[in-house]
């Protein structure tokens, strides 16, 4: 069973770019693995320059990317010119990452708008397992 996600950077600019994973896209999941192997912009950029994924990995090379690893077409990241761009015209899945130009990761659930600090939600399910 599939929990779609989005993942996407802000950058410097203000432009969004944006993809869509199909597997594990919980915080516990997706997003974690996102907090703990992908906090380098240029690391970023470069996942989301291989375009729309299957599932995301701790490294690039062990990604399952719908166009490098499957040969798919039209699989490339979607484009915004800025936050309010991305708001009205982006890919909304179950959850949705953003990597702001602030440095830090933002999740929402179903509701861009809503964003929230990818760290507390991470820390609030680490205090649910204590």
């Amino acid at each position: 069973m599939a929990t779609r996600a989005t993942v996407a950077i802000q950058m410097s600019t203000g432009e969004i770019a944006q993809i869509y994973v199909h597997f594990d896209g919980y915080p516990d999941g997706l997003g974690k693995e996102l907090y703990d192997n992908y906090r380098d912009p240029e690391k970023i950029l470069e996942l989301i320059n291989h375009g729309d994924a299957s599932s995301v990995e701790s490294t690039i090379d062990a990604c399952e990317f719908y166009s490098r690893d499957r040969g798919e077409d039209e699989c490339e990241a979607f484009q915004f010119q800025d936050l309010n761009d991305y708001f009205d015209r982006a890919r909304n899945e179950e959850f949705n990452y953003l990597f702001s130009n602030k440095g830090y990761w933002l999740v929402s659930r179903s509701n861009l708008t809503e964003m929230e600090s990818l760290e507390r939600v991470l820390e609030g399910l680490e205090a649910l397992e204590d």
